[in-house]
């Protein structure tokens, strides 16, 4: 498992905290989601938990998303609907972002619930 974080205090955390009897499977990771470090295919899941609408062009982190995933990826978002929060750099309904998944190559799979939602997308 690799985690990625943009604050480096939030990275920094989690080393703190994280159970040591796990820390030979998981790394954390100081990185930007619309500009990730990591080869094409490197990864089988991509997991986003609220941090989209941190991105202002969170299209770039769903490239980014698609470039790194293996063929056959999933991509697990969840995330926040326009009307729930203030804060942030993009704002978007689940529809915007379900409409954004499939222009660049996603496949839905599953997507439920309105305000904060989530959807898992296959890379075609």
């Amino acid at each position: 498992i690799t985690a990625v974080d943009y604050d480096k205090d939030q990275i920094k955390k989690a080393i703190k905290e994280f159970p040591l009897k796990y820390a030979a499977r998981v790394s954390f990771e100081q990185g930007d989601g619309a500009n990730l470090r990591f080869k094409n295919s490197s990864f089988d899941t991509v997991l986003e938990l609220n941090a989209f609408h941190h991105i202002k062009n969170y299209e770039n982190a769903m490239k980014e998303v698609y470039r790194v995933l293996k063929k056959e990826g999933k991509f697990i978002a969840m995330d926040m609907s326009v009307p729930l929060f203030i804060h942030g750099e993009a704002h978007f309904t689940r529809k915007e972002f379900e409409n954004k998944l499939e222009e660049n190559g996603f496949k839905i799979e599953k997507s439920k619930n309105i305000w904060w939602f989530y959807i898992i997308a296959r890379k075609a």
